[in-house]
């Protein structure tokens, strides 16, 4: 239950003078789903990585993964603001960073194999690197050496299928890039159509981004017309705001400043040159 939202939403909204105000109460808490995945791959790269000397982090991953499933399942559709569609890039980098994350524990499983049973003395210690270890002068027992030399076999088997499946996708994206683009295939064919007749197509507009009073001006418009301005009530009725209602550059934002010409040289000025 998210305490906060309902004490606004049914104690303070009752105080609200405006409409905006009002709706930035029931959009949502904020949040980002690139950072959802970030803490995915985090958790399971941990468990992953010291699961050979403490294979109970195997069960402790598996535990927070449900548990993170079902409170962002339940945060998606009752707390997170919506955010804008998003198609697929993300999950299928996951998927290729858990591969590395399987390739990282085979690694890590062969070193702590090869390094048993930790004694302090360097006879006991072996050289490893990311694809083989060497045997110590206090040689290695038959059971250990088995693991390791397993260990090392499916270490340089996953590396070749990452190596193969990501990199030869790289390199073909890299040479059909290079060799065998068509520029004029890629950008569209050129039209006489300029900038200022194109319908739905906004101008470049300092702007920030508020939760209370949404989209704000941040510069001075000088003969901008309004269908150049991002500015929409509505996103899906596509109604258009006065810009000067939501410019920062006003005596209402800075009723220190008097005078109009002291407010614009705070801001940056967007000039509109009409044919």
């Amino acid at each position: 239950m998210n305490i906060p939202d309902k004490i606004n939403r049914h104690l303070l909204s009752r105080f609200k003078t405006t409409q905006l105000e009002m709706n930035s109460i029931f959009k949502g808490t904020s949040w980002n789903l690139s950072e959802r995945y970030t803490d995915m791959l985090k958790t399971l790269f941990v468990g992953l990585f010291y699961s050979t000397i403490l294979p109970s982090s195997l069960l402790i991953t598996a535990t927070t993964m449900v548990v993170t499933y079902w409170v962002d399942k339940f945060c998606l559709f009752r707390i997170w603001a919506r955010i804008p569609a998003l198609d697929e890039s993300l999950a299928k980098i996951s998927r290729k960073m858990i591969v590395v994350c399987v390739w990282v524990h085979i690694i890590m499983a062969r070193i702590f194999f090869a390094n048993w049973p930790y004694a302090t003395r360097s006879l006991h210690k072996s050289r490893c690197n990311i694809f083989w270890c060497s045997e110590p002068m206090e040689n290695w027992t038959y059971d250990q050496r088995s693991v390791v030399t397993v260990y090392t076999n499916i270490g340089m088997l996953v590396f070749i299928l990452i190596m193969v499946t990501f990199g030869w996708s790289n390199f073909y994206k890299v040479f059909r890039r290079t060799w065998c683009s068509n520029f004029s295939e890629v950008g569209g064919k050129t039209t006489n159509i300029q900038f200022r007749y194109l319908d739905g197509v906004t101008a470049y507009i300092p702007k920030i981004e508020s939760r209370i009073y949404g989209t704000l001006i941040a510069c001075t418009l000088n003969e901008v017309p309004i269908r150049y301005v991002p500015l929409r009530a509505n996103v899906d009725r596509a109604e258009l705001v006065n810009p000067e209602v939501m410019n920062l550059s006003s005596l209402h934002d800075l009723p220190w400043i008097k005078s109009d010409i002291e407010r614009k040289q705070c801001f940056g000025i967007c000039q509109f040159y009409p044919l």
